[in-house]
């Protein structure tokens, strides 16, 4: 498998009035295409913030990180937002659906911002659905559908666009155990299914055992566990 994400010393401190907090100090990380692999740590070890750093959502003080061969650090904000549309999908612990829109149309809107054609998103979209079981809610708006099937639309709407990369950050963080049982195994085969690649920020132990490599990130650097 070729490298898709390589992250080099990647460092990130945080200014709290007098006092500079170290987040990340020389953070290192390659994921091959198809690979999974989890991040746990310490509440406030800035789990979220590398993962934030992968994805373009957040700056670095140094490092770089390599997404197919780009150095997303070095993108101007076009350019960051037209490869995060193409190369990333995102989860989060927060399903972020646009009340306004059903299943489908929340779905459609990664495969919509790059121009294509609507009956082509709407059929890809449905399908997506139908693989989180989802079929029978396909017309529903969230404040109709519970937590677990929020998340479900949320995972669908990550792989539309099939990106390589999938970042998903406490995915099931505010879901009960039942339902989050249910996203991560949908997640996990869905990625291995499709191959692509996943990195999970979570703070269960069972959730992180199901990925191919476990880290977690303690004093700022990440350690691989066996």
């Amino acid at each position: 498998m070729s490298e898709l994400l390589r992250v080099e010393n990647i460092y990130k401190t945080f200014s709290s009035g007098e006092e500079t907090l170290n987040i990340l100090n020389g953070v290192q990380l390659s994921l091959k295409a198809g690979e999974t692999i989890s991040v746990t740590g310490e509440s406030g070890s800035g789990k979220s913030t590398l993962l934030h750093i992968m994805g373009g959502l957040d700056t670095t003080d140094s490092g770089s990180v390599n997404i197919d061969g780009v150095d997303i650090t070095k993108l101007d904000e076009t350019s960051l937002s037209e490869l995060r549309n193409k190369k990333i999908g995102f989860i989060f612990q927060s399903h972020y659906l646009l009340e306004e829109f059903d299943a489908v149309e929340n779905v459609m809107l990664p495969f919509l911002m790059n121009n294509y054609n609507k009956n082509e998103a709407r059929k890809k979209a449905v399908e997506l659905l139908v693989k989180v079981g989802l079929g029978e809610r396909l017309h529903h708006h969230p404040s109709k559908m519970s937590g677990g099937e929020r998340q479900r639309v949320a995972i669908a709407r990550a792989f539309m666009n099939e990106p390589p990369l999938i970042l998903a950050d406490e995915p099931t963080g505010n879901l009960d155990n039942k339902n989050a049982e249910r996203v991560v195994e949908l997640l996990f085969d869905l990625s291995r299914e499709r191959g692509h690649a996943l990195v999970i920020v979570t703070h269960s132990p069972t959730i992180a055992a199901m990925s191919d490599l476990r880290y977690v990130l303690r004093g700022g650097l990440l350690v691989q566990e066996d």
